[in-house]
């Protein structure tokens, strides 16, 4: 199997904070109809408090025509409001869903490109507050799917929205309890049946003395209650930390938990050792993992070339076939004495993507960025917010979407702050089938 890049494009160039690293720069979505594009959030620079959300269609992304012109979906929204989901409707009429405080936000685009939306009440009665996206996403009969946690009259409950693809459907909202005992809720999913599905945490990052940074999974059928397992368990002290980190999660054809995570070991002190790209899967009630990349492609510091699989997005085609996309990490520990002696200073990078036919793996670098130095970190530090997946139902296109970044820096430990220019980054790929 190979896997070959037919277009990029890089898209709206402008300066801009560095976006918290969860909070959905960006959203990509792809249809049966063949149709692709990406919601992302251009920050308005007379008022930093207050962004626009676009959407810009990139279905024929590196094509001899011109490529249509982004369209403006919403303008004034907060930036950490933004946490939208993307998706192609009836008469294949691409939908936004922006989680606000209390509600959602539907969008719908016209044939003319014309964007309008209306607020959805995810509750039929109650007190909402906290309203956290948690991802969208499309099932394989069209169904669309956003989920979300929020406050309820005073609980915390998970939130699962779904709209048929049919013409004039509307959405549905249902509720459902969490899993107890968690610190940290790092995925979250439900099966058309209404099983929910939970990745967490029981300790906070960083912690001192006793931790347990295991990776906890939780499923719970409709009107049932939680069972907890665990996925990844982890190690805590002398000579290094080892846990997984960043995982997402999908469901397979089975209603079965996919999971990609990055699998870092750690020194005491805090500093990356060696980081690398794991699948998880779930088969009879036993969890199984695999190595899909240990060895970064060219993107690396001087503390070595065994870090990868960061911030991975998984998804699975309707053959059942896994695809991932993930970034590379640059690593030094400071030679400059101006900068942060024996601190390790990291930047992530790249968008490289593997992929799955029967047990072999298949890896490529979607988006190359440069070499950062073996040596020291040298200005500017050029690197990668967390990038998205969207693949065909066949499994044979791939698009990519991320925002790349050029930091005027050469090192993360700044008094003040220091320019950064984003760009949107999209990368068309055709994966030859065997």
């Amino acid at each position: 199997m190979t896997v070959e890049t037919t277009a990029m494009n890089q898209l709206e160039v402008f300066d801009s904070p560095l976006p918290d690293r969860r909070t959905g720069w960006l959203a990509v979505g792809m249809g049966d109809c063949d149709k692709a594009g990406f919601l992302y959030r251009d920050p308005d620079l007379n008022d930093i408090k207050l962004v626009k959300l676009r959407y810009q269609d990139v279905t024929n992304v590196g094509s001899p025509s011109a490529q249509p012109a982004p369209e403006l979906v919403v303008d004034g929204l907060t930036p950490s409001a933004h946490n939208a989901s993307l998706f192609y409707g009836a008469s294949c009429m691409a939908i936004a869903m922006q989680p606000g405080n209390d509600a959602y936000t539907e969008f719908r685009r016209s044939e003319a490109g014309i964007w309008s939306g209306k607020t959805i009440k995810v509750v039929e009665s109650g007190m909402v507050t906290g309203l956290t996206g948690r991802g969208g996403w499309q099932e394989a009969d069209g169904t669309m799917v956003v989920i979300a946690t929020a406050n309820v009259d005073g609980t915390v409950k998970g939130i699962v929205g779904r709209l048929p693809i049919k013409a004039y459907s509307e959405w549905e909202f249902s509720s459902f309890p969490l899993p107890a005992g968690y610190t940290e809720l790092l995925a979250l999913r439900q099966a058309p049946d209404g099983t929910a599905h939970a990745l967490y945490t029981k300790t906070l990052d960083p912690c001192d003395g006793s931790c347990d940074l295991d990776l906890y999974y939780g499923r719970m059928a409709s009107a049932g209650t939680w069972i907890e397992e665990t996925v990844q368990t982890s190690k805590w002290g002398e000579p290094d930390d080892e846990f997984a980190t960043d995982p997402t999660m999908v469901l397979d054809s089975r209603g079965e938990p996919v999971v990609a995570a990055t699998y870092f070991k750690r020194v005491i002190t805090g500093s990356i050792k060696s980081a690398e790209l794991r699948l998880y899967g779930r088969d009879n009630g036993e969890w199984c993992q695999e190595t899909m990349a240990t060895e970064v492609d060219g993107y690396q510091g001087s503390d070595g070339t065994a870090m990868t699989g960061i911030a991975p997005f998984v998804a699975v085609d309707n053959t059942g076939r896994v695809h991932v996309v993930f970034q590379d990490m640059a690593q030094w520990h400071a030679k400059d004495p101006m900068d942060q002696i024996n601190k390790a200073n990291a930047i992530n990078g790249q968008v490289r993507y593997a992929v799955r036919s029967g047990k072999t793996w298949t890896l490529a670098t979607l988006f190359e960025q440069d070499d950062e130095g073996t040596d020291a970190a040298q200005a500017p530090l050029n690197g990668m917010l967390p990038t998205q997946v969207a693949v065909s139902g066949d499994g044979a296109t791939v698009y990519a979407a991320g925002a790349s970044f050029e930091w005027d820096t050469n090192t993360i430990y700044n008094t003040s702050a220091k320019p950064m220019t984003f760009k949107a980054v999209t990368v068309k790929a055709a994966v030859q089938l065997p």
